[in-house]
């Protein structure tokens, strides 16, 4: 049985993902809990990138376990002792579970791909870990379906608009909110579980030809096969909204009174726009028409961060660090969605640890 598993959700780089991630972690270990740690691909570097602006590197303190590749294990200056060699594969190395000797900075690089993070969470909670923080951002969203909740942190650096900000966050929580299917015939994905497929009162097939994604030139093929005795179109890949609108537009009068079901939120968002999808989302319960998942997972809090970088056009053409204003950004977030928002910086992580531990009754 996994332990309690939480993902740091950042809508874009810079947004105080990882300043949320430290603040958490510092939480636990306070909590004298036993603490892991991964990430989804790769974080650690101290410059970032495309700015060339310094980053705040993840803390490794004495006790905590490390899951990343090994040569990310002296990257670093903690001194990690492994403990298990996984048969996860990287690009830097294969993945190894260890255990933080002497605290200092660690720099991590985990699996991309969902089923390889399940294999190193289950390895993880072997070990009598209390609480897991999977990093992670929403271009790597997939992956993190195997935590079993979210934190999401969001920021100026995502878009300097406060409006705009607090109308993404909304659309996202939103399509996090979207209701479970609970289907009491066969279910679809334990029968044709890649394929796109009718569910019915005499069971569930496959569309011919269809795979586990919707093109928009298959929209047309697969609303050929749909007749009066199915009442769910199951969609187990990722679908855009492209394809949505599309699939819409041509079978408003097929699909009324009916479920379009995708395998999880992720696969909305990775495909598309949170906010057109929630206004796809409206049109759909505008002609009778409910988009389900299979799973989902509740996002506990949002953070915060007024911080982005500014390119300065007119000067040396480099990022200076700049600010929007932080009583402003919070504001606007926590009018948009009705759960707990805080400034990281200015809060802390006390509060949202709280959360957290009210949401996994084990701790």
């Amino acid at each position: 049985m996994r332990k309690s598993v939480v993902g740091i959700l950042g809508t874009a780089k810079n947004t105080g993902k990882t300043t949320t991630t430290n603040t958490l972690l510092d939480n636990a270990i306070q909590n004298r809990l036993s603490i892991g740690l991964t990430s989804i691909g790769y974080d650690g570097e101290d410059l970032d990138n495309i700015t060339e602006l310094p980053k705040p590197r993840i803390r490794g303190v004495k006790g905590m376990l490390i899951a990343t590749a090994e040569r990310c294990l002296t990257a670093g200056t903690a001194q990690i002792r492994p403990i298990v060699r996984t048969p996860l594969k990287t690009p830097l190395g294969d993945i190894v579970i260890g255990r933080v000797v002497e605290e200092g900075l660690v720099v991590l690089a985990g699996p991309n791909k969902g089923r390889d993070l399940n294999t190193l969470l289950q390895g993880i909670n072997e070990l009598e870990c209390n609480l897991t923080f999977v990093d992670g951002a929403l271009n790597r969203l997939v992956p993190l379906m195997e935590t079993e909740a979210l934190v999401l942190a969001t920021g100026a650096s995502r878009d300097t608009s406060t409006e705009f900000l607090a109308h993404e966050v909304r659309s996202i929580y939103q399509i996090f909110g979207l209701p479970v299917w609970d289907c009491a015939e066969p279910k679809p994905w334990a029968e044709v579980r890649d394929a796109i497929t009718l569910v019915g009162k005499k069971g569930v097939i496959s569309v011919p030809g269809a795979g586990s994604l919707i093109r928009d030139h298959e929209v047309e093929r697969i609303l050929s096969h749909l007749h009066d005795q199915w009442h769910a179109l199951y969609i187990p890949g990722i679908i855009n909204e492209g394809a949505l609108s599309r699939l819409l537009e041509l079978g408003s009068e097929h699909l009324s009174g009916r479920a379009i079901v995708v395998r999880n939120p992720a696969n909305l968002l990775v495909g598309g726009n949170s906010v057109i999808l929630c206004d796809l989302i409206d049109r759909m319960k505008g002609i009778g028409v409910q988009l389900m998942v299979l799973r989902t997972l509740p996002i506990l809090a949002v953070t915060v961060n007024p911080f982005y970088p500014l390119f300065n056009r007119y000067g040396d053409h480099k990022y200076e660090m700049a600010w929007v204003n932080r009583d402003e950004i919070s504001r606007s977030v926590k009018k948009a969605v009705p759960i707990p928002v805080f400034d990281i910086i200015q809060d802390g992580g006390a509060d949202i640890f709280k959360l957290i531990c009210n949401y996994f009754s084990s701790l």
